[in-house]
């Protein structure tokens, strides 16, 4: 559990320093806010890796919401002025921004309020005394992480709570009847990817630059043929008394910041735990909309069954998928914030496309996938034209690949293995005798894959040229590949001994 410091009361985000930073002292969130606007490249010692997306995202959507109700299009860098627009977001509440409010009628930070005589739904049941076991990356045996392995958080760590918090609420998955998911996500089995291109590093530049791309942009998030927006525009979700009922789309800001779970933070004898509560369904009644909500991070997929949000799996980030996902338009479109502005390309500057995301599922995850590609600006501009050459020859290039490795390398490793004249390719104990070579090898392709073709674009090279020098490098790969795991297949024992003992 946490224990409360002596004589602490409301715990505000506002005015109390709380969220830890690198250097000697901690910040409250106008601060924050303020440092970043100013460019400072804040470290938050307590925040986890998972909780980088969804802490990047909610500062990014608060600001945005602040400025755009103070009808102002500048971020102020003084802690004041962001004091002032907070509170006038919440609409004059103070409690809104407090992580422990006593009265259950009255909101606090990302927890909504419930009705008279609703406490009771939050029973002894669902209680949680960490914010680990809130913000749990759950694995179905409970191997990766012990569920309070982290319980014991001294005074000045009160901020895991605060990035527990903006994790569930924002980036939440289905964990089981009564605990629905995020509206911005394509499904119940599905997650919350984030894809953003980086001109500069830090988290004051990021900040800066994908806030800046949402103010020049705003008018791209009101849709009223699809919904959102239309009505009430309601910004922080978290205001909002929450019992039975939904919300329409139609009266959520496109930016919102959710409250996808009816969680509550209480003192009890001196410790901080968290009381929860189910739901008869999502927060904001947005199933049909499949994730197709004007989140500005995650990519659409445009399939036979209509455009949804990109569900990406524990290969999401492989250079098979994500060269579909970033460079095929007629696969996937790539989200606001990972498009480089009409600004950007007149600069002419290189960017790193930052892609990231927890892959989940219902009730479990399968672990936290992220990947950074350098993009020439070549590239950024074949890619913001949506020149299909570019799509055409990524799709050569992962033909060549899997001839290399699916067609050939993998059915002779099987037949190797097994050893007879008839050999059986669908053999279940021969093909996962391959598999771990196999991903060895795609391991390297990987590596190679996005500079060769990106290099082939900027030299503007042929695509007869392109493809001689991406098969020069499939074939040093596939050298390569011999003498580091084996004497070749036709002397190599080595490969079945290992194979054998994979089985075993």
């Amino acid at each position: 559990m946490t224990e409360l410091p002596a004589g602490e009361s409301c715990l505000d985000l506002l005015s109390q320093p709380l969220l830890a930073v690198e250097g000697p002292s901690a910040l409250n969130l106008p601060q924050v806010l303020a440092a970043l606007s100013r460019g400072e490249n804040l470290v938050f010692t307590h925040l986890r890796p998972h909780q980088q997306a969804p802490w990047h995202a909610f500062l990014v959507q608060l600001a945005y919401l602040a400025l755009e109700k103070a009808a102002q299009a500048e971020a102020p860098q003084e802690e004041t002025d962001w004091a002032g627009m907070l509170l006038a977001l919440s609409d004059g509440q103070p409690s809104a921004w407090q992580l422990c409010v006593d009265d259950w009628q009255r909101p606090a930070f990302l927890q909504p309020p419930c009705g008279s005589g609703r406490e009771t739904d939050f029973s002894d049941e669902k209680i949680r005394h960490s914010a680990q076991s809130l913000d749990l990356l759950v694995a179905s045996k409970n191997f990766d992480e012990k569920s309070h392995k982290l319980s014991g958080f001294e005074k000045d760590q009160l901020d895991c709570w605060i990035y527990a918090l903006v994790s569930l609420q924002g980036f939440a998955m289905w964990g089981g009847p009564t605990y629905y998911n995020s509206m911005r996500m394509n499904s119940s089995s599905a997650s919350r990817s984030q894809f953003r291109l980086v001109f500069e590093r830090g988290s004051g530049a990021e900040f800066l630059r994908d806030l800046q791309i949402l103010i020049d942009r705003s008018v791209d998030f009101w849709s009223q043929e699809e919904g959102i927006g239309s009505g009430r525009r309601l910004p922080l979700l978290w205001l909002e008394k929450w019992d039975d009922d939904q919300l329409p789309l139609a009266d959520v800001h496109p930016l919102c910041i959710e409250a996808s779970r009816r969680v509550r933070l209480r003192r009890e004898h001196g410790f901080l735990v968290m009381r929860r509560a189910g739901s008869k369904g999502m927060r904001v009644a947005a199933n049909s909309q499949h994730g197709v909500v004007l989140d500005p991070w995650i990519p659409l997929t445009l399939g036979k069954d209509g455009v949804k949000a990109a569900t990406l799996q524990a290969d999401g980030l492989s250079y098979r998928q994500l060269a579909k996902t970033v460079l095929d338009r007629k696969e996937c479109t790539l989200p606001l914030l990972a498009r480089p502005s009409d600004a950007e390309r007149r600069a002419g500057l290189s960017a790193t496309l930052v892609a990231q995301v927890l892959v989940g599922g219902q009730s479990k995850t399968d672990g936290l996938r992220r990947r950074e590609l350098l993009f020439p600006m070549p590239v950024l501009r074949a890619l913001a034209d949506g020149d299909e050459r570019l799509a055409q020859r990524s799709n050569a290039f992962v033909l060549l690949a899997k001839q290399a490795s699916t067609d050939v390398l993998r059915p002779a490793l099987i037949q190797f293995i097994d050893g007879s004249e008839k050999v059986n390719l669908k053999h279940a104990d021969h093909a996962r005798m391959a598999t771990p070579w196999m991903e060895r090898l795609e391991a390297e392709i990987d590596s190679r894959f996005f500079t060769t073709l990106f290099d082939s674009v900027t030299s503007e090279l042929s695509d007869k040229a392109a493809h001689d020098v991406w098969e020069d490098v499939e074939q040093r790969l596939h050298s390569d590949w011999l003498k580091q795991f084996g004497q070749p297949l036709r002397a190599g024992a080595a490969v079945k001994d290992t194979a054998e003992d994979t089985i075993t």
